[in-house]
């Protein structure tokens, strides 16, 4: 009796690792299929029992088999097959092999995660599944003729089988590394992303600011006077075209992050088809009479001047095709986490600008100023052009570029719309600023307090791109995080899939938030620090000095909220969240609009005008905030 049960218990240690056997079907020209899978091993050789035992009790009823002549050959017979139990030498070699190449994974895993190679911090990425469709693999098994019941043969497995699972063994799991060192890892390639991104930022502005600095010291006072309003015609234009960046970069970012190389060349060329019909159009606009009409309703044509600032503004013109070019192209590299190109671009423009300034500005004036930002520009984009053909990222055919002007050229703008409602907004909330603090200013007799004023809107406008640079490092990084969460989440059942932000995407978010406290806050100590502390530095009038330390404080705060705001934003933007962005961006400016219009009318102190701006910044980043960690904006399954 104990003999048996020795006997049974032997049998069943057997069978947990004996696969089922196949089905009963003729082995002949039969072909098992099985699932490839991505390990890899070499032939092995497996013994294979071939059963050719007569008729049994499924074919006893089964009518008898003829030959061609129609005689009786007799009952049919059954030939089967069954799977022989593995050596338990090769599953113990398979087993530690396993054991030893996950092991090396995990090590390569974890080095990557703590310690970054010099110089590559602008290719900062996540180590995620790729999503390849496998094919099927076929065994063939012949049985020669002759073959007795109990014959073995041997069949060889190719490599392409997975050993592993054909035993059902379960692989090892690498050790991961902790969300604390991940999220200060995160963080610390976000600071290091945006600091480069900065100066690609501070680009544009900086070439406004040669352009006044080389007026100011070579040209009659009248032509610096109206060079700012034919500035800001320029900048303001292209600001709310800086939607064409902000739509490629995350349509570039999400088919790169699916590994659809194609699908993002796709999206750069119909950004570029994009940035020539808008640049036309903007340009045919500013040569029209529309040209002198809305430069007219920023300064009287009375003014002395204004000649020359129409002139400017029709050559500068003429570059908005190059200027909305450079920002597809800058995009399109940032996405791909490559800062250099867009650096590059950026220095060899303003070199160029310095020089031709310096040239033309003393002879020609604000021509001679546009014609030099002008070829500046040009200078940029050729060379983005270049790194582009290097890099294979733009479409490389006539049919590709065709399929580019589509309907993904179509997306560009229904995907855009609500970013130019944002940026209306945005672009209403500062001359609203300006407009209050001119009236206050103006009914209190109090210009000092204007000169004040007048100093930090330019100091705004050199920090605040601080915040632009993180926000645009949040669209960059983001959409890949999310379809690195999708793929961890492919395993698991529908209903237990998680909608809120991965732990991937989360670390980007918290790494972000910790990147715009730093960031923010040397922003802000900056922006309050100079005109509180070193007033002379942009006036050697007392009154304007005392306004300065009275109204830097708001100025600091407000730079501070700020870098948290475009944290939030940059966030809600690469969650294709857009369409509430736009409606949250023009409902605050319905209400800070009216609130420095009141403030007008009251004429109050200009910082009052200060603090309704300080607030604007503070509803927003409240409301920014809410929105990304409310249920409201959890992560799209199709995103």
């Amino acid at each position: 009796m104990a003999r048996a049960a020795l006997v049974v218990a032997l049998a069943l240690g057997v069978g947990a690792l004996t696969p089922p056997p196949a089905p009963k079907t003729p082995v002949t020209g039969r072909q098992a299929v099985v699932k490839e899978r991505k390990q890899l091993l070499p032939p092995t050789v497996a013994p294979l029992v071939v059963d050719t035992a007569p008729d049994g009790p499924l074919l006893a009823d089964a009518p008898p088999l003829l030959d061609e002549s129609g005689n009786n050959q007799g009952p049919p017979t059954l030939a089967t097959t069954t799977i022989p139990p593995i050596p338990d030498e090769l599953e113990d070699a398979v087993r530690k092999r396993s054991a030893e190449e996950q092991a090396e994974k995990a090590k390569e895993q974890i080095k990557i995660a703590r310690s970054k190679k010099k110089g590559d911090w602008y290719k900062f990425g996540f180590q995620t599944k790729e999503s390849v469709k496998q094919p099927k693999v076929t065994i063939d098994i012949t049985v020669p003729e002759g073959a007795q019941a109990g014959d073995r043969l041997q069949v060889t497995v190719p490599q392409d089988v997975d050993v592993l699972e054909y035993l059902g063994v379960t692989e090892p799991k690498p050790p991961c590394v902790t969300s604390e060192e991940s999220e200060n890892s995160v963080a610390k390639e976000l600071a290091g992303f945006t600091l480069p991104l900065l100066l690609v930022w501070l680009a544009s502005p900086l070439l406004s600011l040669v352009d006044t600095a080389a007026v100011g010291a070579s040209r009659p006072t009248a032509e610096l006077a109206v060079l700012g309003p034919a500035c800001a015609a320029c900048d303001n234009a292209a600001f709310l075209c800086t939607f064409l960046g902000i739509v490629t970069t995350g349509a570039v970012s999400r088919a790169l992050a699916t590994g659809d190389e194609t699908k993002a060349k796709t999206a750069s060329g119909a950004a570029c088809v994009a940035a020539l019909v808008v640049g036309g159009l903007l340009t045919a606009a500013a040569c029209s009479p529309l040209g002198p009409a809305g430069l007219g309703a920023m300064v009287p044509r009375s003014t002395p001047g204004f000649s020359a600032a129409v002139a400017y503004t029709r050559i500068r013109s003429l570059a908005f095709v190059p200027a909305l070019l450079i920002m597809v192209l800058q995009s399109t590299s940032l996405a791909r986490r490559n800062v250099r190109a867009p650096l590059k671009a950026a220095g060899l423009s303003g070199a160029a600008n310095l020089v031709g300034d310096g040239i033309l500005v003393p002879t020609m004036g604000l021509a001679g100023a546009a014609l030099a930002t002008t070829a500046a520009q040009i200078v940029a984009l050729i060379a983005l052009l270049q790194d582009a053909a290097k890099g294979k990222f733009l479409p490389s055919s006539p049919k590709q570029w065709a399929r580019s002007a589509g309907a993904p050229f179509r997306q560009i703008f229904t995907k855009g719309a609500p970013v130019v409602a944002a940026l209306s907004a945005k672009t209403a909330v500062l001359l609203s600023l300006s407009y209050a603090a001119a009236s206050t200013a103006t009914k209190r007799g109090d210009l000092a307090a204007l000169a004040a004023h007048q100093i930090l809107v330019g100091l705004y406008f050199v920090f605040a791109p601080v915040g632009d640079a993180l926000s645009q490092t949040v669209q960059t990084f983001l959409p890949r995080s999310i379809v690195a969460d999708q793929l961890d989440e492919v395993d698991r059942p529908p209903q237990k899939r998680s909608k809120a932000l991965g732990p991937k995407s989360r670390a980007v978010v918290k790494g972000a938030v910790a990147a715009a406290l730093v960031l923010g806050g040397l922003d802000a100590v900056m922006a309050w620090g100079l005109p509180a502390g070193l007033p002379t530095l942009f006036s050697r009038d007392p009154a304007v000095a005392a306004a300065l330390r009275r109204t830097a404080p708001y100025l600091g705060a407000a730079l501070m909220v700020h870098g948290l705001s475009s944290a939030t934003e940059g966030t809600m933007l690469a969650n294709r969240d857009a369409g509430v962005l736009g409606g949250l961006y023009a409902f605050d400016a319905a209400v800070v609009v009216a609130a420095f219009f009141a403030v007008a009318r009251a004429a109050g102190p200009v910082t009052s005008v200060w603090r309704v701006f300080l607030g604007y910044n503070l509803l927003r980043c409240s409301q920014f905030a809410l929105r990304v960690t409310s249920t409201a904006l959890r992560r799209r399954k199709t995103a």
